[in-house]
């Protein structure tokens, strides 16, 4: 942005992020290290030696910024061969098919509430309280649902099915 004092403008602040920093217009405490030059261009200059910033109100350093993205591509390649495809009206659309503690659902998929460390896969199954019959659902503690119409009851249950 070409023409427009840093002075004026808010602080960038990415859609989307759920971390708020404190927010300031005022122009007490600002420190510059650019300027424009003879030509009337903007002279930018490097603040080199400095600190790794601690807090919020810190500036992070280039050496940050790469510690950060390491640990980041790390964290993206521990999940591989990983795919899905949405649906419309997806029983599990919002990301709260699994209900009950360290249970997991994927895709069309529900887990029963008190279902804890239960698996769901597929599309809520015969479930008579479902009005969806084509989902796969884990009642059960420690139960298992693997397809469309799966309905795992039973503690430690595993059900696999396809319902047409």
């Amino acid at each position: 942005m070409t023409g427009t004092s840093g002075l004026s403008r808010k602080p960038y602040k990415p859609v989307g992020a759920e971390y708020d920093l404190p927010e300031t217009l005022t122009t007490d405490g600002v420190v510059s290290v650019g300027g424009k030059r003879d030509d009337g261009a903007v002279g930018l200059r490097r603040i080199v030696n400095a600190a790794p910033g601690a807090l919020d109100t810190d500036v992070a350093t280039v050496g940050q910024l790469r510690q950060l993205a390491s640990v980041t591509q790390k964290a993206a390649a521990g999940v591989q061969y990983f795919s899905t495809y949405k649906l419309t009206n997806n029983t599990n659309q919002d990301n709260k098919g699994a209900t009950a503690k360290d249970s997991l659902a994927i895709g069309n998929a529900q887990t029963g509430s008190s279902a804890e460390r239960s698996i769901a896969i597929g599309t809520i199954g015969s479930n008579p309280n479902s009005t969806d019959k084509n989902v796969a659902t884990a009642e059960g503690t420690t139960s298992i649902a693997i397809g469309s119409g799966a309905y795992g009851k039973g503690a430690d249950g595993i059900a696999i099915w396809w319902w047409k």
